[in-house]
């Protein structure tokens, strides 16, 4: 098996242990610094994100719908869908906080 077909399947298995483990069982397939947003961050810091997200959204799926790999790029490209039922932490420049509105949401 090549790289680009042995990274498609550590992204698989990744969406495995989601299904299997729970929304923040991915952080274990991050590396210990990666960056999100433009800033750099540590695994713990991505496993408390996902825990955010998790947090306000307690119900959030993530299916792949694509999944695409070259060189040692592997990009998914998944439906993520979860009822808002609380504030996030992690709000970012971009965003601003809001009540639960407990509007059900799919997003690609």
């Amino acid at each position: 098996m090549n790289v680009i077909e042995q990274n498609k399947v550590t992204i698989w298995q990744m969406f495995k242990a989601v299904e299997q483990k729970g929304f923040t069982a991915q952080s274990e397939f991050f590396a210990d610094q990666v960056i999100n947003h433009g800033i750099p961050v540590s695994r713990d810091v991505v496993r408390a994100i996902l825990q955010d997200i998790l947090n306000t959204f307690p119900d959030v799926k993530m299916a792949p719908l694509d999944i695409l790999a070259e060189g040692d790029w592997v990009v998914a490209r998944c439906m993520f869908s979860g009822t808002h039922k609380g504030i996030s932490r992690h709000t970012g420049d971009a965003a601003t906080p809001c009540s639960a509105t407990q509007h059900r949401s799919n997003r690609r």
